[in-house]
């Protein structure tokens, strides 16, 4: 009778060890997300001028200068993609002149069409977190990272036959420690 009880309960509680498992390496790679955003976000607020534009297709190359935010983001999101066709690294400028606030200028890495900006694109007023707005007269650096990630990457995949590709997405916003919107160049 114990066996038959065993026999009964082993796939439950292996489907329930397995999904553990995918469900806590979901979360290691969320937390992963959420601190590269921090990261590059609080590394680009500290400067005075941004050199975003003067990198080649791959901006992601980790061979680039210390300056190419998008590798930074890459090399910290590893072994996630935040760039290509598996990723994408957002950043923004918003800027608040008193009476509007505007995305002022963006560059990014990754598809806009599969990886959009959930802040908006260059001159629309962006779609800001609830409770959440740019004072008058400031500005603000949006970071965002997208990243695929498989759930089921254990065997459950396979017993269950459910898989799918799902979106991670962190952001940060952080106010520049000059005060001023650093621009691209």
């Amino acid at each position: 009778m114990a066996a038959l009880e065993f026999a009964i309960l082993a796939p439950m509680l292996v489907l329930l060890l397995l999904g553990g498992t995918d469900l806590t390496f979901w979360y290691l790679k969320k937390f992963r997300l959420d601190n590269a955003a921090a990261a590059v976000g609080n590394i680009v607020a500290a400067q005075t001028s941004l050199a975003l534009t003067a990198f080649p297709a791959n901006y992601c190359s980790t061979t680039s200068t210390a300056t190419n935010y998008f590798a930074v983001a890459s090399e910290l999101s590893l072994p996630m993609t935040v760039c290509g066709t598996g990723g994408a690294t957002i950043i923004s400028g918003l800027s608040n002149n008193g009476t509007t606030t505007t995305v002022a200028w963006q560059e990014r890495t990754g598809s806009s069409a599969s990886f959009p900006s959930l802040f908006g694109t260059v001159g629309s007023t962006p779609t800001l977190p609830p409770g959440y707005s740019v004072p008058s007269n400031h500005n603000v650096i949006a970071t965002e990272l997208y990243s695929d990630v498989t759930t089921w990457s254990t065997p459950v995949q396979t017993i269950i036959g459910a898989a799918g590709s799902n979106v991670l997405y962190s952001y940060t916003l952080f106010e520049p420690r000059t005060g001023q919107l650093a621009t691209p160049q």
